[in-house]
């Protein structure tokens, strides 16, 4: 009995101290969590990605632009927010990758090929090779990473092909072409998790629309070119051939060519080297052997070139059709006349070139050049860096005639003597464009695919440094060289005269009112001046005079008025009224005036009897380079056409005339 009640005890202790134990563990719980929980409150998907661009704007091309570190650092930090700012910001975070230095390209590398997930957020990849350290790193010589590096950028390219839009790539020693070859299945590092482990895709890149890369031209790049499919609109190809020593170049080095049967058939932009473009024109095609059964006697056809070259490819039957509108090549060839022969192949794109600029043309071949464009491309916009001769210019403005649709005209005049420049501008160290990409040359880009300008200026005093360009005066004979060239080709609204490193582009322009009767108006230095025929002129101007109308009146010395007679009219001014007549005279100084104050530059507004006004304005920009302009990229597709407000001009002048 006893024994039954000692067990009895130690039972009802143990439910005790039981009971007490899970007192005082649900006492240690707040209340509030004992309550069922309610879910977090969540934004729709559409404000999340508000939030994410207002807060990180659309990325630039540059890493060196001074918002992008910031907009990255923001990025960052709203995908460790949350998860539903996560699934927004890390797509754009990796959408736009720019690397230039070894040791942030291996992070980027263990992260995509650890996550398939990031590699497939990369629109943009570009990889700018550089020494150094820190942002601001020095360009140096060539200098090979090694393979072990490159192994690990062509892995990469495996990891992002699928969905990379634009890819930038720059290998200074010029020795690691098999990157772009598939690479090997057991190259690949093991992912951190085995099961994530997918094999290569077939490297084909679909979504790739512009391609820029310096490499030598040999098989793995014609290859890697060759799988490229239609999504490709721009190729920038830099051969990289220079950067070896001629012994080595012509020792290792064997030229490949591209079978026309693998151009990129929606192509629309080439930069790069004469010997490399000419592979991307398409061979015109062939016509089979005839049968014994057909009529064997062709048509003979005269041969324009006495000595034809054999093309650097294989002519096919069936060959492709080109939609090159943009091209800009550097002349490679030493041989003239295999220069021309070359050069003659694109004569065949006339239904689409609508750029062509050329860098490195001898003297010699500008009036040849000139006479194959007329024939060939007569519907071209834009002609760029073509050597201006500085006598017998009327065999330049016999061809110049047959361009009616040409919009822009750069031409060299560094070997004009003198130089039509002004003299406050020093031209002591002139670019000379005899290798524009070579390594010899202090003036060109050891880095031509570099996203800022590395290039150390030899004036640093000089105000063309400014974020705003400089403007100079009047130069009086390079705007009598637009006039004249104008005259030739009245399609020109644009024309470049390049001296050294020096651009002066001068534009033709129409003001609001074009077909004023014989109104002409000149703005020089502080001074202002119109003129209409008959009625009179007046001049005027605070700091200084002005100069003299190109057919009308004449302009005052400190701000005095000036008239003179003129001695015929047209019919459409004999109708109009005085006061018709100073309308149009007071419109006419108040738009030169307003030109005069808006823009600290030379203008001349020529008027001509029943015809339209127009206006020369001149810019001048310093240290640049004609291998890395854009101008022939921009160039319009259509002729030069009126403006709105010039229509409506021309319309409201017209009824005035006609129910005068």
């Amino acid at each position: 009995m006893l024994e039954h009640a000692k067990a009895w005890f130690y039972v009802g202790f143990m439910l005790q101290s039981l009971f007490l134990d899970t007192l005082m563990l649900l006492s240690s719980f707040p209340v509030q969590d004992l309550q069922p929980k309610m879910p977090p409150p969540t934004l729709s998907p559409e404000l999340y990605s508000k939030i994410i661009h207002y807060a990180a704007p659309a990325p630039t091309f540059s890493s060196s632009h001074p918002s992008q570190p910031r907009r990255l650092a923001d990025l960052l930090a709203l995908c460790l927010t949350s998860k539903s700012f996560q699934r927004e910001a890390e797509p754009l975070l990796y959408s736009h990758i720019v690397l230039s230095h070894p040791e942030r390209t291996l992070s980027f590398a263990r992260a995509v090929l650890d996550k398939d997930r990031l590699a497939s957020h990369v629109n943009l990849f570009v990889f700018n090779q550089r020494g150094g350290s820190g942002d601001e790193s020095i360009d140096r010589g060539p200098i090979n990473l090694g393979r072990d590096f490159w192994t690990v950028i062509q892995l990469i390219l495996a990891a992002i092909c699928y969905n990379v839009q634009v890819l930038v790539l720059f290998d200074t020693s010029a020795m690691n072409t098999y990157i772009f070859d598939p690479p090997d299945m057991s190259s690949r590092s093991p992912p951190s998790d085995p099961s994530t482990a997918s094999p290569f895709p077939f490297y084909t890149f679909p979504m790739l629309r512009e391609l820029q890369l310096r490499f030598l031209w040999d098989r793995p790049v014609v290859r890697f070119i060759s799988r490229l499919g239609p999504s490709l609109r721009t190729l920038h190809f830099f051969d990289a051939n220079e950067l070896m020593d001629d012994a080595e170049s012509e020792g290792s080095h064997v030229p490949v060519y591209l079978d026309p049967s693998h151009i990129p058939p929606n192509l629309t932009l080439f930069n790069g080297s004469l010997s490399i473009g000419v592979q991307l024109v398409p061979p015109p095609p062939i016509t089979p052997p005839c049968s014994p059964h057909s009529n064997p006697t062709p048509t003979p056809r005269p041969n324009p070139n006495p000595n034809p070259r054999p093309p650097p490819s294989p002519i096919s039957f069936n060959s492709p059709s080109s939609k090159l509108t943009h091209v800009q090549l550097v002349i490679d060839i030493v041989d003239p006349e295999a220069a021309m022969d070359f050069l003659a192949r694109f004569g065949d794109l006339g239904g689409t070139l609508r750029s062509l600029s050329l860098l490195d043309v001898p003297d010699e071949l500008t009036i040849p050049l000139m006479a194959d464009i007329a024939r060939s491309l007569p519907n071209i916009r834009h002609i760029s860096h073509l050597p201006y001769p500085m006598t017998n210019r009327h065999k330049f403005h016999t061809h110049l005639l047959s361009l009616t649709h040409l919009h822009t005209l750069e031409l060299d005049l560094s070997g004009w003597q003198p130089v039509p420049f002004p003299s406050s501008l020093s031209l002591s160290n002139p670019l000379s464009l005899t290798n524009p990409l070579s390594l010899t040359n202090p003036l060109s880009l050891t880095n031509p695919l570099s996203l800022s300008n590395p290039l150390p200026l030899s004036n640093p005093s000089h105000p063309s440094q400014n974020p705003n360009p400089t403007h100079y005066p009047a130069f009086a004979g390079q705007r009598a060289l637009a006039s004249e060239l104008h005259t030739f080709c009245p399609s020109l609204r644009t024309v470049v005269f390049w001296i050294g490193t020096s651009r002066v582009r001068w534009r033709w322009s129409l003001p609001s009112l074009p077909f004023l009767p014989s109104v002409d108006a000149g703005v020089g230095g502080g001074g202002a001046g119109v003129g209409v025929d008959g009625g009179g002129g007046t001049g005027g101007g605070t700091g200084g005079g002005g100069k003299e109308g190109s057919s009308g009146g004449k302009n005052a010395g400190s701000g005095n008025s000036a008239h003179q007679l003129g001695s015929t009219w047209t019919p459409s001014t004999n109708i109009l009224s005085k006061t018709q007549k100073q309308l149009l005279q007071v419109q006419a100084q108040a738009h030169a005036q307003a030109h005069a104050q808006a823009a600290h530059v030379d203008v001349n507004i020529s008027a001509y009897r029943g015809g339209p006004m127009g206006t020369w304005t001149s810019r001048v920009d310093t240290h640049q380079y004609p291998q890395f302009s854009t101008a022939w990229r921009v160039a319009r597709e259509g002729g030069w056409r009126l403006s709105a407000a010039a229509a409506a001009a021309v319309v409201v002048v017209a009824v005035i005339v006609l129910y005068m």
